[in-house]
Order: C-alpha cells, then sequence, then structure tokens
C-alpha cells in the first residue's frame, strides 16, 4: 500500500519504535522530500550499499497493534497482523468496511459507550490535527458466534496528513489491558472484603461493648432496687433475682431457686396464668396478673407480677 512509504508520517506516535525508525530516516530531507524517498539521501544508501528500511514489512510485524480508518465515515484502510490477531477479525472481515460496521457496541449492553467515545477521539484528531490517547476504554468484541465478550483497552489516535496538510487517515493504536483491568478488580475486590471484614469486627466489638454496658447496668439496678426483679430465660427458668426480691422472699440461699421454673413457684391455681405471661414476654408483649406465692419463710403473700 503505497501510501505508507510516500506519506509524510512525523506526526506518528513517538514512543513507538517504528515511529523512531521513520522519523530518523526522514529527518535529514529536505522539506519537499516526502514526495521522492531517494531524494536527499546519502549517496550509498541511494545506490543500494546501505541498509534500506521496508516499512511495509515494519507495519506488519509490528508487536503493537495498529488500525489504520479514513475519515469522515472510518473506513478501515489497513489492519497489522497483531490488530488481526487482538480483534478476532480477519483481513477481509475488516479491510474496506466501517469500522463501527466491524466493531459495533453490545446492543445488550445499555451501559457501552465504545462507539461513542471513540468517535468523539477521532473527530478529535481531525479537527485537531494532534493525536489523542484515549482513557482506558471497556469495548467487548463480538466473536463470530455472535455473543460479545468484555475488552478492556489503552487507545492512541494518531493522525496522517494528506500533501494539503489535512488529517488523510489515523492511526488506531491500541493494547489490550483486560487482563489488568481484571487482576485490579481482583485486588480491589479483595481489599473490599477486607474492609468489610474489619467492619464486622467493628461492630462486633461494639455491640460486644454495649451489651456489657447493658449488663452493668442491669446488675446495678438489680443490686441497687427494694423491688423484687427477676431476670428470667425464655423457657421461664429464673436466671438472677434482685437482693430486694431475695429479702422480700426471705431467701438466703439462691443456689437452689436459680433455674427453677419461675412459674412454679406460684400457688397451683395462678401458675398457668404465670406460664401465659412468660409466653407473652417472649413474644415482645406485656403481661400484668396478681398471684399468690409462699416465701422461703413459709408466708403465702400476693404479689403483683409485671
Amino acid at each position: 500500500r503505497d501510501w505508507l512509504y510516500n506519506r509524510d508520517i512525523s506526526a506518528l506516535d513517538e514512543s513507538d519504535p517504528q515511529t523512531t525508525i521513520v522519523k530518523h530516516s526522514t529527518a535529514a530531507n529536505p522539506p519537499n522530500a516526502e514526495h521522492d524517498a531517494t531524494e536527499g539521501r546519502p549517496a550509498e544508501a541511494v545506490n543500494g550499499a546501505g541498509p534500506s528500511v521496508n516499512f511495509q514489512a515494519l507495519f506488519n510485524t509490528s508487536a503493537t497493534p495498529f488500525l489504520v480508518v479514513a475519515p469522515p465515515d472510518w473506513t478501515i484502510v489497513e489492519a497489522n497482523d497483531a490488530y488481526i490477531r487482538v480483534s478476532g477479525k480477519t483481513r477481509e472481515q475488516q479491510i474496506g468496511r466501517r469500522l463501527f460496521d466491524v466493531f459495533p457496541d453490545d446492543p445488550d449492553d445499555p451501559t457501552a459507550d465504545g462507539v461513542r467515545n471513540l468517535t468523539a477521539s477521532l473527530e478529535r484528531v481531525v479537527a485537531s490535527g494532534s493525536t489523542h490517547r484515549m482513557a482506558v476504554q471497556r469495548y467487548a468484541l463480538q466473536g463470530d458466534d455472535g455473543r460479545f465478550v468484555e475488552r478492556w483497552w489503552a487507545p492512541i489516535n494518531t493522525p496522517v496528513l494528506g500533501e494539503d496538510g489535512a488529517v488523510a487517515l489515523i492511526l488506531h493504536q491500541v493494547e489490550d489491558v483486560t487482563e489488568v483491568i481484571r487482576l485490579r478488580g481482583v485486588a480491589e475486590g479483595r481489599g473490599e472484603r477486607v474492609r468489610g471484614q474489619q467492619a464486622v469486627i467493628e461492630r462486633l466489638r461494639t455491640s460486644e461493648a454495649a451489651l456489657r454496658e447493658s449488663e452493668e447496668f442491669n446488675r446495678r439496678v438489680l443490686q441497687s432496687s427494694a423491688d423484687c426483679i427477676k431476670v428470667l430465660r425464655l423457657d421461664g427458668r429464673l436466671e438472677r433475682m434482685s437482693e430486694g426480691g431475695q429479702r422480700a422472699l426471705g431467701i438466703t440461699d439462691m443456689a437452689k431457686y436459680l433455674n427453677a421454673v419461675w412459674a412454679e413457684s406460684f400457688e397451683p391455681e395462678w401458675r398457668a396464668v404465670a406460664r401465659a405471661a412468660v409466653t407473652d414476654a417472649s413474644n415482645g408483649g406485656t403481661s400484668r396478673f396478681e398471684g399468690a406465692l409462699t416465701t422461703a419463710r413459709g408466708e403465702l403473700r400476693w404479689w403483683d407480677s409485671v
């Protein structure tokens, strides 16, 4: 393709090794040397004594994927072997076709913005006549089976100027960074899991501290209250009793009362009511009843229980 031999490609990306070779081969030429590849060369090079540069071969064998498109409809003019490999499309499937007909957005992905962003970059290069390095772009590729596979790219678009100084072609250079993005996501996911686990640990510590404070509060209430306050488990068994309650019931040894069924301490006719009250409390309700029980001193006394 003779455009690669005789066009002024001084605007190519200087970071690419092939661009450096092109610039070195033309830097010594006079201003109009782009029209005559031999004019201005040292005699030995013109006569074939020095090395010659096959730019088509350099383009095709470059490990960097390159695609050449022509404005304004972004027709694909050329693609090197590296681009053919990374794109998964044959040369016949690309050359002469419009870029976004070959590489459309995934119609089933409402967040797909590859076509829009790449179009904006190409139009910017045409308008400015300068290279534009795009941000890393998510751009899915469609396989032969019609399914789209998510890929991430680092694209650079470089203008190739015509004889009139206008942008005639754009060299589209890409780097597949899908694996880098995937590994970054894995690392961030691990970091997020670690942060989540740490947050859970902190919440547990906070809950444990609050529980300790609550238990300390309850302990102090039980110690200081003159009322008969009992703490029951959900099965109705006695777990602890306030000191005031122990005095009121005449209890001197709590050991034989702990873990006993509280309702059984009432006289037989009040036990069913006491068990119902425990059930209501276990379900989040409040019950109140009056019933009789015998104290440790053998005294029958009536109690208002809430």
